[in-house]
């Protein structure tokens, strides 16, 4: 795992998360992939991200304005771990807005 944010909801639905625009990539890449999971259910079980074109991970592109968007489907309540993970391409950094849609 290269990176975890915490969250907690009070009720069930669509979790989400958008990660920012004009992401900093790093080794002289132009882009950099990825795949996410949130764990729940005292972190036993987890759901796979998959983007918004129904691929599995999400990819960054450097210099570009385009929010990439990771959906898991719908989650319990409770407490989750979205857990990131790198793929290939070069490191990045980025900013991360976790949501549910209730």
């Amino acid at each position: 795992m290269d990176s975890m944010i915490l969250t907690s909801h009070k009720h069930s639905g669509v979790r989400s998360d958008t990660l920012g625009n004009y992401p900093k990539i790093y080794n002289n890449k132009t882009y950099a992939k990825g795949t996410s999971r949130v764990y729940y259910s005292n972190y036993t079980k987890y759901a796979e991200g998959y983007s918004n074109n129904k691929v599995k991970g999400f990819t960054l592109q450097k210099n570009s304005p385009s929010y990439p968007y990771v959906s898991y489907g719908t989650i319990p309540s409770g407490k989750c771990q979205h857990r990131f993970y790198y793929s290939s391409g070069g490191g990045y950094k980025t900013n991360v807005t976790s949501t549910t849609t209730y």
